[in-house]
């Protein structure tokens, strides 16, 4: 093994933890967010076996992964009140008033059924 594997290996051992943490906190998926830093991580050795040098791999980490969580947000699609009622959700309000809390549930339910 040579002196830039060795490197990145210990890199990505220094730095998994936190990108861990990182990525958790913004995905709060366990699984999802171990296959982001598994990806980060592939992605920073393609760089480096492409012969490119990495001077921090700290912040070269976070940058990789800050792009692929944006890149799962964007992933992600809004629903619409109409698609919805389409799907066969009825909207109605209750005695209290609480439409924000239907649609809310509603809303995360639907996300479930993807």
């Amino acid at each position: 093994m040579n002196r830039k594997e060795e490197n990145f290996i210990r890199a990505c051992e220094v730095h998994a933890d936190a990108l861990f943490r990182y990525s958790l906190f913004k995905v709060s998926d366990r699984d999802l967010a171990k296959d982001l830093v598994q990806e980060t991580f592939l992605r920073a050795w393609n760089h480096v076996a492409e012969g490119k040098e990495i001077d921090n791999f700290k912040a070269f980490f976070y940058r990789v992964l800050g792009n692929m969580i944006i890149d799962e947000y964007r992933k992600k699609k809004t629903v619409s009140l109409e698609s919805m009622t389409e799907d066969g959700f009825d909207i109605r309000v209750d005695e209290e008033g609480r439409i924000a809390d239907q649609i809310d549930g509603a809303i995360a339910l639907y996300r479930d059924w993807e």
